[in-house]
């Protein structure tokens, strides 16, 4: 593909409305590449995915429940559609969820504009790109690419995606049964993960959670955000 010879169609997604702005600017102003549209949720990402079919979703991994439910979503209903994540400072669980989802790439806030306009050119030949970091760490298996483990002092690498879950809905003051019912699955799975992640964290009561949550990005400081969780919650959000 000689994506110079036609519009690279993007659709970005961030929350931070001057991040969006900037990242749109610089991107539009690119030849050979169009910005179709911008959103600031995940549940405005899957509806403008689906209208506008674009080549390649950046999806800013957004402080909302539903992020990776939602680019599965698109996946789903945007076949053609490759999706690149975007992230402040990538967490191991993170970067594993979107090698699980085969997203085409995974990029850094950090890098230069110029590998990010490379990254998108690549994922549009249908390259997988990588920041930097997560690149040198990746390994490739029989069973595919995977996330090499790495000494770390941060304890939220040792978490997984549903664990994450978890520890987002406990910190924002959801009850076991809340979240059993907003993520879909059983109280009992719920428990075992509260108490696995708990144990991984050292951590045994909710307000630590909740202090952890915040100092790490997860929960915004201002209070909960409930974002739809299931397929059902997005049609009837749509």
């Amino acid at each position: 593909m000689d994506d110079r010879s036609f519009n690279l169609r993007i659709l970005l997604v961030d929350d931070q409305t001057l991040v969006r702005q900037a990242l749109a600017s610089l991107i539009q102003s690119v030849e050979g590449m169009e910005i179709v549209g911008t959103a600031g949720t995940i549940a405005d990402a899957v509806q403008f995915a689906e209208q506008w079919q674009p080549h390649l979703v950046l999806l800013d991994v957004l402080p909302e429940i539903g992020v990776w439910e939602g680019a599965r979503e698109i996946s789903r209903r945007c076949p053609d559609t490759k999706i690149i994540l975007l992230d402040d400072a990538p967490l191991d669980a993170n970067v594993r969820e979107a090698l699980r989802m085969n997203a085409a790439g995974y990029l850094t806030k950090q890098q230069p504009f110029s590998q990010v306009e490379n990254a998108l050119r690549q994922a549009a030949r249908g390259d997988r790109v990588f920041a930097p970091e997560i690149a040198r760490r990746l390994v490739l298996s029989n069973d595919g690419v995977h996330l090499a483990v790495e000494k770390t002092d941060d304890p939220l690498s040792t978490l997984t995606p549903r664990e994450t879950d978890v520890l987002i809905h406990l910190a924002q003051g959801y009850s076991v049964k809340q979240c059993a019912k907003l993520l879909g699955i059983g109280t009992s799975t719920v428990g075992n993960h509260k108490s696995r992640l708990m144990k991984k964290l050292d951590i045994h009561k909710t307000v630590e959670l909740t202090r952890l949550a915040m100092r790490n990005s997860l929960i915004p400081s201002g209070g909960p955000i409930r974002q739809p969780n299931s397929k059902s919650d997005w049609e009837a959000s749509l």
